[in-house]
Parts: C-alpha cells; sequence; structure tokens
C-alpha cells in the first residue's frame, strides 16, 4: 500500500474489464473491505490497456461508486498494455547519485521507444541478497510509461469524483499482490506469474521477491477467442462463452472442449 495511505480502492482499469478492491490496513496487515468488484469496461473506451474515452470510462467508475458502494475515494491503479509502458531489467556499471541520474537519461533512450520528454518514468538498483559484492556492474530496474497514458488514467478518475494517490505499472503491481504479500514463505523461491489479460499477456519471473525477468507480449484472451471462432465456425459472442465455460479444465472442461472439437471434426 503507498506509504500514507491506510484505506484506498485498488483499480486496474483494463480494455475488456474493470476490476476494483477496497483495501484497508489494519493491525499492520492489509484487508480486503467487502467483495473485490469486476465490471466491463465500455466498448472502445479502453485500447491495449490505455484509456481512448476518459468520460466514458469515468461514468462506469461513477456506477462502480454508486452501486458497490465503495467508503474511500483514494485510489491506488496500475497501468499496462505492450505500447505504453515498458519496464526493463538492465545492467549498467556500479554509480549511485548524480552519475545513475545521468545515466539513466541514456538508459531511457537505449530501452524505450518514447522520447524522454514524453515519458514518466523511474528506477532503482536490484539489490538482491546473494549479489557479489565485489561486482563492476550492478542490476537495474527501469519503469517506463508514456506521459498521455498515465493522464488519461488521471482523467478517468478524477471525472468519477476519485483521488488517485499512486499509479503502478502492471509487472510490479502483480509483484506487490501476489509476491510481495505471500510473507516469508516465498521469500527464498523463485516464482513465475503469467498474467492473460485481453489484449496483453505478461510473463514475470520473481526471485527472492525481486523482479528477475518480465516480457510483455501483444497476445492475450481476444486473440484466444478469435481462434476458437474461426476454428469452431463460431461469432464472437459465442466465442466467448465456450471460452468462460468450459475453459476451466479442473472441473471438467477437458472433456466438454473435447467431446466439442470432435464434434466440429477437429
Amino acid at each position: 500500500m503507498a506509504k500514507g495511505a491506510t484505506h484506498v480502492l485498488g483499480l486496474d482499469i483494463g480494455t475488456a474489464a474493470i476490476k476494483a478492491a477496497e483495501l484497508q490496513l489494519s493491525g499492520g496487515e492489509v484487508q480486503v473491505v467487502g467483495r473485490p468488484v469486476v465490471l466491463p469496461t465500455p466498448d472502445g473506451a479502453v485500447r491495449g490497456g490505455v484509456v481512448v474515452d476518459a468520460p466514458q470510462v469515468a461514468e462506469a467508475l461513477k456506477e462502480l461508486k454508486t452501486v458497490y458502494g465503495l467508503r474511500t475515494s483514494k485510489v491506488i491503479a496500475s497501468v499496462g498494455g505492450d505500447s505504453s509502458v515498458v519496464v526493463r531489467i538492465t545492467e549498467v556499471p556500479k554509480m549511485s547519485g548524480k552519475e545513475l541520474e545521468e545515466a539513466i537519461v541514456w538508459e531511457l533512450d537505449e530501452q524505450t521507444p518514447f522520447p524522454v520528454d514524453e515519458v514518466i518514468y523511474d528506477y532503482a538498483p536490484i539489490e538482491r541478497a546473494d549479489a557479489d559484492p565485489e561486482a563492476t556492474e550492478m542490476e537495474l530496474l527501469l519503469a517506463v510509461a508514456q506521459e498521455d497514458m498515465v493522464d488519461a488514467h488521471v482523467e478517468a478518475m478524477s471525472g468519477a469524483g476519485l483521488q488517485p494517490v499512486n499509479i503502478d505499472v502492471e509487472p510490479l503491481a502483480i509483484g506487490r499482490a501476489l509476491v510481495e504479500a505471500g510473507g516469508d514463505e516465498s521469500a527464498d523461491q523463485t516464482i513465475v506469474n503469467v498474467h492473460i489479460g485481453a489484449t496483453t499477456t505478461l510473463i514475470l519471473i520473481f526471485r527472492q521477491k525481486l523482479l528477475s525477468f518480465v516480457r510483455i507480449i501483444p497476445s492475450a484472451g481476444e486473440n484466444l477467442t478469435q481462434t476458437l471462432a474461426q476454428a469452431l465456425i463460431l461469432d464472437p459472442e459465442q466465442a466467448e462463452l465456450v471460452k468462460l465455460q468450459l475453459g476451466n479444465l479442473g472441473e471438467g472442461g477437458f472433456a466438454h472442449m473435447s467431446q466439442l472439437a470432435r464434434d466440429h471434426g477437429l
């Protein structure tokens, strides 16, 4: 949870769905207040993780506030997408202070496709417990987001009467929620997380709770729906229903999918 925040709304404005969970800090632990909320994103209002119609998204967020009776207006949100967010782990010579700040500008130019004056960025040295103290290189985490994309998210939240107090990039937000919150059990483990959204898939590897590998792939749930529609000769709505209803292989879904494939000569 952001520094100084004790009661916030965690918010993810996705291409297909808006996900939210109200969180409160109590006794040193973060607790979920009520139940998490998932609402469909207005059609065409978000593309590839980027808000392109802030007023429509603001109206959806107003509905979320009213219907679910949210008790806080403070928001911690995540931003993502394969075209507007870059998260890199790179190696640079050991340095600090002004020297490191100057090196970051060069890394931005090398590691991202965006002009430096059009982005919001942050960076941090990665200090691993098993790192060689005599090494001349150090790992550096670099997170970059296009300023216009962040501004559009802020506009949508502000239009709904919400107050963004912190905005994180999706790969790091996932790590905080699933790895850092795991406590000491995950301290010495290597954890692989595959996050499949509507248009983007994230492959993340965390070692000793620190991000070690990240790939953002512009292929995800919508591509699977399109493939099912073509293979089974279904319209998109039917294909989406097949994906949602029969995709759970742990509850008999595999047998149903196998029968469906046979019925269609696959």
